[in-house]
This record gives C-alpha cells, structure tokens and sequence, in this order.
C-alpha cells in the first residue's frame, strides 16, 4: 500500500469537498451566512481536535502546529472561492439586474423602498444600496425605488431561520 498515494487522494478529495460545499451553499442559497456558519463550525470543530492533540501527545502537536493551520487556511480559502463561483451561478440562474426601471403596470408587485425599510427593519438607504447593487430585486419609477415582494418574503423566511 502506498501511503503518498493515499495521502494525495485524501488531500484532493478533501479540496473538491471544500470547493463544492462553498460552491453549492451559495448557489443554492444565494447568501453568504451558510458559508460563514459553515467556516465557524469548522473552526471549532479544528479546534477541538487541536486541543484533543495537544492533550493525547503530552504538548508534541506544537511542531505539527504551522502544518495544522496552513491546512487549515488552505481549506478555508478553497471554501470561499467555491463560495464566489457558487455566487455567479446563483446571479446567472436567478439573473438579477440592477436599477431596472419599473412601469406602472408593474407596481403591484413591488412594495416601495420605506415599506421594505420598515418591514426589514433597516435604513432605507441600505435598501437602495442593496436594490443598485443587484441584492434585491428592485427599481425605480419617478425618484421613488422599490423592492420586489418575493424579496420581503425571503428575508422574513431567513429572518425565522434566524430565531431557531
């Protein structure tokens, strides 16, 4: 049995389940706190079995220590560029576009930005913010920005995922 050939597997099926949990949190989701969730809980998971290493080798895990965590920091920078490609396959399926100028026959399915404001919870201008910048599904007709209704029911949805 070859050992350095086991290890080379280990170590790529390990950054192709990294790439593909980033990757796939975020498409799906279209959000980055599944992939913020995910890297605290592999950081406490690390470092438990870190400290379990320090406890069974009696302190000799310090020499593996810089190994552990450039490891450690390599996973995590292949989560996040699987997280960035997840995130332009969200933007491409779901095809979000900025400052669309809205119609009057369009209307009823957009709430006005205050509404959106005070349901959210958060300053207006945030909500604009986020409509330019392509994060919520929004536009504008004479001055005054809106925001999509499925957009309200996302965030109260997230909102309650939130709370359990």
């Amino acid at each position: 049995m070859d050992y350095n050939s086991i290890i080379k597997d280990v170590a790529l099926y390990l950054i192709l389940a990294a790439f593909m949990a980033g990757m796939l949190i975020t498409a799906i989701t279209g959000a980055a706190k599944g992939v913020k969730h995910l890297l605290f809980g592999l950081s406490a998971l690390f470092f438990v079995l870190i400290a379990a290493g320090f406890v069974f080798s009696r302190g000799l895990l310090i020499f593996l220590l810089f190994q552990i965590l450039a490891l450690i920091l390599g996973i995590y920078i292949v989560i996040v560029v699987g997280a960035g490609a997840g995130a332009v396959i969200h933007a491409v399926l779901y095809n979000r576009r900025s400052r669309k100028t809205l119609k009057e026959t369009e209307l009823g399915e957009y709430l006005p930005s205050t509404e959106f404001a005070l349901a959210a919870g958060m300053p207006e201008e945030r909500v604009i913010a986020r409509i330019s910048s392509g994060f919520y599904r929004g536009g504008s007709l004479r001055g005054k920005w809106y925001v999509h209704k499925t957009e309200l029911a996302s965030f109260q949805a997230t909102d309650t995922d939130a709370a359990d």
